[in-house]
């Protein structure tokens, strides 16, 4: 019998959010009564054998999320959770968690470990989904949560714009989740990069990306409209 990968985790919220317009980065904002931060981590604390995890956050707000964790979560993070500060943009900022996942542990980070990165600012994540995607990226190598476009579609062109078929394309969210070795190289060659994505830089270092049914609440909080429309996903508890 195949041994059990182990599995790591790195929560992605060192951005500061500003489309929002909050006085503070939008994963501290409040979601009905809690930070959307701690919202995305409890979904995480119900999966199973994660063996190290980083959050990073913006810097400077460390210590408020060492008290978030150590107060709401009845969770021992003492010797698997890391927090860090996050750089200037997405890649930077996920470049130093991954640096922390393969540096700051009592022993070596396992290069068959499985990475399951996630944006901190979504907070409505089903612990199944996430389930689901470290055995498809067990089966398959890698796993990329995904949509199916349910709008029609149209390009920019010089011209103007034309139809494109909405089958041929998919809408990208996260977790995504990579053998670590290999997407810790890929970050070390491009970690200077800019990349909004974790697959976009796993597929441009020349690592093969495969997609898995992603779900319609997992919406990513970007401005206002998002925070209600999440509010009234959570109070409808037919979703969770």
């Amino acid at each position: 019998m195949e041994t059990e990968r182990q599995r790591y985790v790195l929560i992605a919220g060192g951005g500061m959010g500003k489309r929002m317009g909050a006085p503070v980065p939008k994963q501290f904002v409040t979601l009905l009564g809690k930070k959307i931060l701690l919202h995305t981590l409890e979904r995480f604390v119900k999966v199973e054998r994660v063996a190290r995890w980083v959050t990073v956050v913006p810097e400077g707000y460390e210590a408020m999320v060492r008290d978030l964790v150590a107060q709401n979560l009845g969770y021992d993070f003492s010797r698997k959770h890391r927090i860090v500060a996050g750089g200037a943009t997405r890649t930077a900022s996920v470049w130093k968690g991954l640096n922390v996942l393969n540096e700051a542990y009592d022993s070596p980070a396992d290069e068959t470990a499985l990475v399951a990165v996630h944006d901190a600012a979504r907070p409505l994540i089903d612990p199944i989904v996430i389930e689901n995607g470290f055995k498809n990226a067990e089966a398959k190598g890698s796993a990329v949560a995904c949509l199916k476009v349910r709008h029609s579609l149209r390009q920019i062109t010089e011209n103007g714009t034309r139809a494109v078929r909405r089958e041929m394309f998919l809408e990208v969210q996260t977790p995504q989740i990579f053998p670590f070795a290999p997407f810790f190289q890929a970050y070390k060659r491009f970690k200077d990069s800019d990349y909004t994505d974790d697959a976009s830089l796993y597929e441009a270092a020349g690592f093969q990306v495969h997609t898995y049914p992603g779900s319609e609440v997992n919406l990513k909080i970007t401005d206002p409209t998002d925070l209600a429309v999440a509010e009234q996903i959570l109070l409808n508890k037919k979703y969770f």
